[in-house]
């Protein structure tokens, strides 16, 4: 099946889009988000903690998945509240010139609404991406999209442990914390006029469907209740890891 234009044009501001999200989320998790909190003074338990603020949010992907049926407004969805979440990580890196005496226990809160507010666009966009992209299309498409954010991933990794060893060769920790979340910051900025100028094609699922179907049918699907336990399971493993 051919594809129009505006897919087309779609499916490649989507790659463009996700490189920039990558920027944002790789200098935002991982050893990144690691060494801030512990620059922050975190003990073991809010490290403990600040991991599974990602996981713990992810429940708000139900309310989520209720806006993107009951207002069909995808774009908005994705667009403002993910651009939302990426920007409090300015928010967050700052929390050390407020002074005091609690920066984890602050951070903590503005990471949980960034998180918060990520979730709230999750299933919007993978409902967004599952119209947009042919289905005959969908493995092709997202390996090799895949293949170029985990390059961005490797290399952006690389270049902000760079930025990191130069400010603490300079002992200025701090300092290259703050570029980081610049950096990050207009990485967000560039995905979120990416979702602007990337076409809202029309949706295939029933705007209102009865709360039954939205809310049961998944638990009645034998091989989703599968995957269900199968993904708890892994979660609970490596959590413990």
């Amino acid at each position: 099946m051919g594809m129009t234009s505006p897919i087309r044009r779609g499916l490649r501001i989507a790659v463009v889009e996700g490189a920039w999200a990558t920027v944002h989320s790789t200098l935002t998790t991982g050893a990144f988000l690691t060494g801030f909190a512990l620059f922050l003074g975190s003990n073991d338990i809010q490290l403990a903690v600040i991991s599974a603020v990602p996981l713990l949010a992810q429940v708000f992907q139900i309310p989520g998945a209720w806006l993107a049926v009951r207002f069909n407004r995808r774009k908005r969805q994705v667009a403002w509240f993910s651009v939302f979440g990426r920007i409090l990580w300015l928010v967050a890196v700052l929390i050390p010139l407020i002074g005091g005496d609690r920066w984890v226990e602050r951070f903590l809160v503005v990471y949980a609404v960034s998180s918060v507010a990520m979730n709230l666009s999750a299933p919007a966009w993978m409902e967004w991406m599952s119209d947009l992209v042919p289905g005959e299309l969908r493995g092709r498409y997202f390996g090799r999209r895949n293949r170029v954010l985990a390059a961005v991933t490797m290399l952006v990794s690389l270049g902000g442990g760079r930025i990191l060893d130069a400010s603490n060769a300079r002992e200025h920790e701090y300092t290259g914390y703050v570029v980081i979340a610049v950096i990050a910051t207009a990485a967000a900025l560039a995905a979120f006029v990416c979702i602007l100028l990337q076409p809202d094609v029309p949706g295939r699922h029933p705007r209102k469907p009865r709360r039954s179907v939205s809310w049961l049918a998944p638990l009645r699907h034998l091989r989703y209740g599968q995957v269900l336990a199968f993904y708890m399971y892994w979660l609970f493993a490596v959590g413990l890891a």
